[in-house]
């Protein structure tokens, strides 16, 4: 399901997967739709996934928290040694993952009420 921002899980999850190659994550479809800078919206989910940003916990559980910051700013991460480290099923690591982008996105919706996200 495509939010009101344009943004769905997927676009979220290939930009978060992005987060620490800076450089590429400037050129990343999430990035390019953002209405700021690239650097604005890197900044922001990396502050967001380090649970630096309260207005994201409506959205997202702690525990969901954790999976984000360990599958996305933990070099090396694997989706195996994600769900081991917080021992999960991969299908519950799967279920987890998808709804804690479900909720990221939810929240993206809330900082561009106006659906002002996607550039024109």
């Amino acid at each position: 399901e495509v939010k009101r921002t344009g943004v769905d899980p997927a676009i979220l999850r290939r930009g978060l997967s992005l987060l620490t190659s800076p450089a590429r994550f400037y050129r990343s479809e999430l990035a390019e739709k953002w209405p700021g800078s690239a650097e604005e919206l890197h900044l922001l989910l990396i502050r967001a996934l380090n649970g630096h940003d309260p207005s994201l916990w409506r959205y997202v559980s702690e525990d969901l928290l954790t999976l984000l910051r360990n599958s996305f700013l933990s070099p090396g991460a694997t989706t195996m040694s994600v769900a081991e480290d917080l021992h999960l099923s991969r299908a519950s690591y799967y279920r987890r993952l998808r709804t804690a982008l479900e909720g990221m996105v939810e929240w993206l919706d809330t900082i561009h009420p106006s659906g002002s996200f996607l550039k024109p």
